[in-house]
């Protein structure tokens, strides 16, 4: 089918639509039923002319609104197609697992039958469901412009005979395009909160719990790159650890990772260094601050450390003295000044990995001596300190730093243990068929939830479009 040709023939009909009205409108007879079709006709061929004009511009913004989702049409195929044969596969596992099991003799065969049912019965949901939601993405995917040229030609039609089908036609390829490559979202969003649940109900803790997220920070600048944040939960004594980011932050996410509530202690583990942020006492969800970054982590909460820098890669400046300023003049010089007592004698500590050393500018405005230096290993990170004991005539001086660095790799530290614990949740033998019935509930749940919700936006922009009754069938 030449889809050029079907929209020419779409202009023409307005065309012809637009005469007869005008004809109509014309003709010497008193009749008012008959009259009023002419300015009627004539508003219905200019609308359904400028909707012609605008289709591509139409499709477009579908096409751009879809490409947000990270996903396209055919990829939401390959997640469907894939889902339905997973599911077959699972669903002759359990065949085949009755089908042992009845050989025992007694009624353990039908026991084991009936436990199984439910989860058939959400095996035939999640079938339905996932051919409903493939059948109308391949509609789509395959014949997108045919129906949407197809839906324009119904709409110009004289006498609003395929309004009604046209407007639909329209309104399902738009709002498809635009809705199902979000379908996995869709899914991911309800399966994590299931799933969420059922860890929820079965574990061994009797409390709330919380995923949250946070950045890790030094009061005086900068992130502890690879650091370890540890909460030492104070009735219990479980420790939760968890692994600070590149980009500074901790991440508790759904579905297997949560902290219970509860009083907390905090504590952070960077380059052989135990550091206690100012706020190291914390109260789970007293202390969270609501946020709307993540769906799966809904809550913050931050720590910064006092009196202490830190630089990339992996740099650390600590001091008893009070670090208020701290410039980054270039790549290989900073400055920091410091509230400190005259003539008092402070300490400074410069920690680096093995490919980074720091050295004070003769042009400081302190006295200092290097007290001592020493070299470690942390988790496999080559790690260098230096001690340097200092003084001032100054209560604020400048302390100026030159850093001299051979290689700019950040160290990753080797771990050997779980950095990401969680409650451990006491399952009986039935959790995992309890658990596959829940997902096959709720993955069911979410593509009848996202069929009905895509249903209901077509039907609305076909009726803003022009259709009293939105339906693929003419008037009668």
């Amino acid at each position: 089918m030449n889809l050029n040709t079907v929209l020419i023939v779409a202009l023409q009909l307005c065309v012809l639509t637009y005469y007869l009205g005008v004809l109509v409108y014309m003709l010497p007879l008193p009749s008012r039923r008959i009259k009023r079709w002419g300015p009627v006709l004539i508003e219905d061929s200019l609308y359904a002319a400028f909707l012609i004009s605008i289709l591509s511009l139409i499709l477009y913004a579908s096409d751009y609104i879809s490409s947000f989702s990270g996903y396209t049409l055919a990829e939401v195929i390959g997640y469907i197609r894939t889902n339905i044969i997973a599911l077959f596969i699972t669903n002759y596992i359990a065949r085949i697992t009755i089908m042992f099991l009845s050989i025992i003799p007694g009624k353990f065969g039908s026991l084991v039958s009936l436990l199984f049912f439910p989860f058939f019965l959400s095996f035939y949901a999640m079938v339905l469901a996932s051919a409903i939601a493939l059948v109308l993405t391949l509609l789509v995917h395959s014949a997108k412009t045919v129906l949407v040229s197809l839906g324009a030609l119904l709409y110009s039609i004289p006498l609003r005979l395929g309004r009604n089908a046209g407007a639909s036609l329209i309104a399902f390829i738009v709002i498809g395009n635009a809705m199902l490559p979000y379908l996995p979202h869709w899914v991911a969003f309800i399966l994590t909160s299931i799933s969420t649940g059922y860890i929820e109900s079965i574990s061994t803790y009797n409390r709330s719990v919380y995923n949250l997220w946070g950045v890790v920070k030094g009061e005086s600048g900068g992130n502890p790159t690879y650091a370890l944040i540890y909460f030492n939960e104070t009735e219990t004594g479980e420790i939760y650890r968890y692994i600070v980011g590149r980009d500074g932050g901790y991440y508790i996410s759904k579905p297997y990772n949560y902290l219970p509530q509860g009083s907390y202690t905090v504590y952070v583990e960077y380059m052989g260094l135990i550091l206690r942020p100012k706020n190291y006492k914390v109260r789970i969800p007293e202390d969270l601050q609501l946020t709307n970054n993540y769906i799966d982590m809904p809550y913050r909460l931050d720590f910064s450390i006092d009196n202490t820098v830190f630089l990339e890669p992996q740099i650390i400046i600590r001091s008893n003295c009070e670090i208020y300023n701290v410039s980054i003049i270039s790549s290989n010089k900073i400055t920091l000044k410091c509230l400190l007592t005259p003539y008092k004698s402070y300490s400074m500590y410069i920690i680096s990995n093995n490919y980074c050393s720091m050295e004070i500018n003769e042009h400081s405005e302190i006295y200092y001596v290097v007290a001592g230096s020493d070299k470690m290993a942390w988790r496999g990170v080559p790690v260098k300190i230096k001690k340097i004991d200092f003084t001032s005539y100054k209560s604020r001086p400048t302390i100026i730093l030159d850093t001299y660095c051979i290689s700019s790799e950040i160290i990753e530290p080797t771990l050997s243990e779980a950095y990401y614990a969680h409650p451990s949740p006491s399952y009986s033998i039935f959790d995992p068929l309890v658990q596959l019935t829940l997902l096959g509930i709720g993955y069911s749940m979410a593509l009848f939830s996202f069929i009905s919700l895509f249903t209901m936006v077509s039907l609305s922009l076909a009726r803003v479009i022009g259709a009293y009754y939105p339906r693929i069938l003419f008037e009668r």
